[in-house]
This record gives C-alpha cells, structure tokens and sequence, in this order.
C-alpha cells in the first residue's frame, strides 16, 4: 500500500527559496514547570511550533482536538493521558480551560511566526508550484520516511512509499486515527467503476436482453410466414418471406435452432448465415448494399467470448444494428414497410424499446434512421391493414418520408446502404465521428489513422491539444488537423448534449484534466501527463466494454505507405 505525504494547506504567496527535503529536528518536551516562556522560536518549524503550542494546552490537561497530537504527546510524556482524563472527569467540557497571561502571551506569539512561515508554503520550481517541505505540519506521523520520499515529495508535491499493509481498510483505520486524509487513486476507482459496469452490463444482456430479442425474432418471423400463406398475390408473398428470411436469421444466430423459410429465399438465408461464420466480407445477394457487407464485424470481441450464448447474441445483435432495410426502389420500400407493419401487428414496441433503451442508456442515440420510426409513421397515417400497407400511395408516402428521415441523423463513415433503414442501429458516437474528421484520406496520406488523445483534444482537453500538436507533432502529418480539431471543439460545445452514459462518463475523464481547480499535488506538468494517460486507458476500456452498440469508424484500405505509417506510429 502506500501513503501520500501533506503539507499544511493555508494559502501564502508563492516564494523561491533553494527546495531542500525537511531534515528531523523535533525539540524535546519540556518539563510540566520547565517551560520558558522567553525562548528564541526563531529558527523553529512550523512543526515545531505546532507541537510546542499543543504543549502548552495539553500541560493544562487539555483533551487536544488535533488526534495526531493527541497520541504525539500520550506516547512521548508519561503525564498526558493522567491530565487529559482528570480534566475530562472534573469538566462537562474537556475542550474548556482557561490559559495563563504568560502561556496565552506565548501562544500569540507562535501563531504570529506560524503565520510569517506560511508566507513561504510554496515555492516556483521550473514553472510548477510546489509546496514547501519545510512547513510539514506532520512528520512526527511518518517516523520511517526516506530521503528519497522526501526528494519527491520536495520535487513533485506528492510521494509514494511502499507499505505492507494488505487491506485497503486497514489504511484508512489507520490514516482516520492519526487525522490524515486518505487519498484513493484514480485508477483504482476507474478500474472498480469499470469491473461493476462490464458486471452490470453482462447480467442484463443474458437476463433481459438476449430473452426479449429471441422472442422479438421469433414473433417477426412467425407472423412474415403466417402471411406468405395468406397472400393474395405473388408480389406479396415475396415480400413476406424476405421479411421471414431477414426475421430468422438473427434468431438461428442468437439460440442456434434452425427455421425454415420458402424455397426462394432459404439458399439466400443459409448463405448469409455461412458468410457471417466465416467472418470475411463478402458481397450478398440478399440485402440491398452497395459492395461488400462487413461480416467481418460479426467476429465476438472482448467479454462476448466468455460463453457460447453471449458469442451469438453478438452476432445476432450484429446483424440488426448492420442489416440494413432498404427505400433506394419501390420493392425495397415494399420489403420496409411490410417490416414496419409487422412490427405494428406484433405489437412489440415495449420489447423493442425496453432493449434499445438500454442500448441508448449506455452509448447513445441511433445513428441512422431505425424501423420504429417508420413503424410509428404508419401508426399516425393509420395504416393498419396488409393492403393499406402495400398500395403505391403508401409506398410513394413512404419513400418522401424515409428521405427526409434520414437527413436527421449524422452520418458517420461509410455507409453500406446509401438508402437504408435499420431495424436497432449502432449508436451515434461522438469519438467515432472525431476520427472520421481527424485522418487525411488522400491516397498514401501520412496521417491515415487517427490517435486517442483526438477525441480528448476535439472535447476540449489541452493536455491533449499539446500532446498531438507540440509532442507528436501530428500536424506535420497533415496540416489541417488542428483546424479540423477546433471545428470540432466549437461544434460539442453548442450541440452536443447527450445523456448516455459514455458520454456522461467522458464529462469525467476531461474534469480529471482540469487541474485549476484541483489540489496543489495534481497541479503540476507529471500529474497532468499521468491525468491524460488514466483518461485514455479508462476510455479505452469503456470502448472495449460496448463496443458491439457503439457507431464505429470506417476507413479506407490503406495502401503499403500508410500501413507502414500506422504501425510506426
């Protein structure tokens, strides 16, 4: 374990004396009767003077308030602990007492040089403020300190000394019995904060979410085949079963039972299915893409590869959030609205709203426009019959309606579907549009891939700013990246204002990198590096943690040049 050294914490002006590690030269307890009130208190510390005014009262029998004086004078007198408790025995009021001309004389006389002390409690060292070690209050607490720990603690405002106390507790017993403040790191916090999260989150997913997403499917599908049975035309019945196709697929995905589909489209399913175990992008002869679908997206990643179930609700999920329904032509719009329909005719909104509001929860709004809010533009047309929902002026409606939709939400990379709709889309993401705005897409570009420290410094973080921009020299790479930075700055500042719990968790991390606020020991060049480094590794990790939900960059294969870049870097 280990324990952080302070300093007396009254404001004084910031002067420069030589910073020097505190020596010990505590003065010896004088006798009850042997004090002399005209000593020279010149050359003593502020330690000093602390003990010999607690002397003072305590010779009187004083209970002393201050606990680490309290135990300093019951384990160097033989006499404190006999005063103290005779006094607390004769008076209601152990802290009432009344001191002697002389004793209060000498008392004013002390806070007076404790104050002219206090005017150098800190020292400038290469433009950092540091406190002064020579005006600890309470290294009578620290008996085994080294002179190494002093060094860093004259040098750095804070030092670190190994301990073997096991328990975090134990500590802070410790610590509250002598009146020290207990100081928790903040990556210990952040890790704890994100164990409990992954913890909460993985409980939901296999309690609440993949039992309503199987049942969801399975209720879309079943009522898609119902119809190809019931339909009155050729042109309808095709429209059922693709959506029977589309329905199936997660739910063969998400419990591993088989479903069966028509004729026409069961090649189509069990290819879809093959392309997604092979995890290699591939072009589909099912869903409306342009190019390549990203299966590749379909591989498990971090906690869901700790249990089959967990690995196949993520491609389940996968394949909402990335399937897209299409509105580029009459027959695409036809397969979206019987989906939406469907939707309406199973009445599934509380599933499905109950699941994408967790989803929203924790990393956000949806990026791109999703099946609901077609299905509630129906609801308010009152389109609520098979027929109503399949004639040309409905489906001509449709089409303006989706257009306008979709110049709603951000587009964020590249778009496997020019025209598309989604039945529970990945989250927009505030990191990831940062990225699609801070890499130079020029064929053979020296900046390619974007840094971490982009989405600190496009949030605002100076730290960061400096580190891309002073330390890595990143706009020589390419020269628009600080301009494209500030854009971003002023954008989130004006309209970002969201309430999942990535972004809340990101308000967090930047309030770690503003020190002016923050105490001395965290305002100094090393403690705002090791801020900027914590606020990285716990964004990374909350990246890791919902990286199935979250909106996720798209870039550009890059050639030999860049790759090589990327790798250097």
């Amino acid at each position: 374990m280990s324990a952080m050294l302070t300093s007396c914490g009254h404001s004084g002006d910031v002067s420069q004396p030589d910073v020097v590690a505190y020596e010990e030269n505590i003065i010896s307890i004088p006798t009850i009767e042997g004090l002399d009130f005209d000593l020279d208190i010149n050359h003593m510390s502020i330690q000093e003077l602390r003990i010999l005014r607690g002397f003072i009262y305590a010779r009187n029998g004083v209970l002393l308030k201050e606990s680490d004086l309290r135990k300093y004078f019951a384990y160097h007198t033989a006499w404190y602990d006999t005063l103290s408790l005779g006094l607390l025995k004769r008076n209601d009021s152990p802290h009432s007492f009344t001191l002697s001309f002389d004793e209060q004389l000498f008392i004013d006389r002390i806070n007076t040089r404790i104050e002219e002390l206090r005017q150098a409690n800190y020292v400038d060292l290469e433009g950092d403020t540091i406190a002064n070690v020579q005006n600890i209050v309470n290294m009578f607490s620290y008996p085994n300190v080294t002179q190494q720990c002093m060094d860093e603690l004259a040098f750095r405002n804070f030092a670190l000394e190994a301990d073997s106390i096991p328990q975090l507790f134990t500590v802070y017993k410790e610590n509250d019995s002598l009146q020290l403040p207990s100081f928790i790191t903040t990556d210990l916090f952040l890790q704890l904060s994100h164990v409990y999260r992954a913890y909460i989150l993985q409980q939901i997913e296999q309690e609440q979410l993949i039992p309503r997403l199987a049942d969801l499917c399975l209720s879309l599908y079943q009522f898609s085949m119902d119809q190809t049975r019931q339909a009155k035309t050729d042109e309808l019945k095709d429209i059922a079963a693709y959506n029977a196709a589309y329905f199936a697929i997660p739910y063969i995905l998400l419990t591993g039972k088989n479903l069966k589909v028509t004729d026409e489209y069961q090649i189509q399913m069990e290819e879809e299915l093959a392309y997604v175990a092979q995890q290699t992008d591939h072009s589909s002869g099912f869903l409306p893409v342009q190019g390549d679908f990203p299966y590749q997206r379909f591989q498990p990643y971090g906690h869901y590869t700790k249990t089959a179930e967990l690995r196949r609700y993520f491609k389940a999920m996968k394949w909402l959030q990335l399937a897209p329904y299409g509105f580029g032509n009459k027959q695409q719009i036809q397969k979206t609205v019987f989906a939406a329909f469907a939707f309406n005719s199973q009445r599934k909104t509380s599933d499905y709203q109950s699941i994408l509001g967790i989803v929203s929860f924790l990393t956000g709004q949806p990026a791109l426009p999703q099946l609901s809010d077609l299905a509630g533009y129906l609801q308010k047309e009152q389109i609520n019959t098979i027929e109503k929902a399949s004639n040309d002026r409905t489906i001509t409606l449709v089409g303006n309606m989706l257009e306008k939709l979709a110049k709603t939400y951000p587009q964020q990379g590249y778009v496997y579907c020019k025209k598309g709709i989604y039945f529970m889309p990945e989250s927009y993401s505030l990191d990831a549009e940062v990225f699609n705005s801070t890499v130079d897409r020029r064929r053979n570009a020296l900046r390619a891939f974007p840094r971490g420290l982009d989405v600190f410094a496009a949030l605002g973080s100076e730290p960061a700013m400096e580190k891309l921009i002073t330390g890595y020299r990143e706009d020589t790479l390419w020269a628009a990246l600080p301009d494209s930075l500030e854009e971003l700055k002023l954008r989130f500042q004006k309209n970002v204002n969201s309430v999942s719990a990535n972004d809340k968790w990101m308000e967090c991390l930047l309030a770690l990198q503003q020190g002016s606020q923050s105490p001395l020991a965290s305002q100094n060049t090393e403690w705002s590096d090791q801020s900027l480094t914590t606020s990285l590794a716990s964004w990374a990790k909350m990246k890791h943690d919902t990286y199935l939900y979250g909106k996720i960059p798209e870039y550009p294969e890059p050639s030999d040049t860049t790759q090589a870049i990327a790798e250097e870097y």
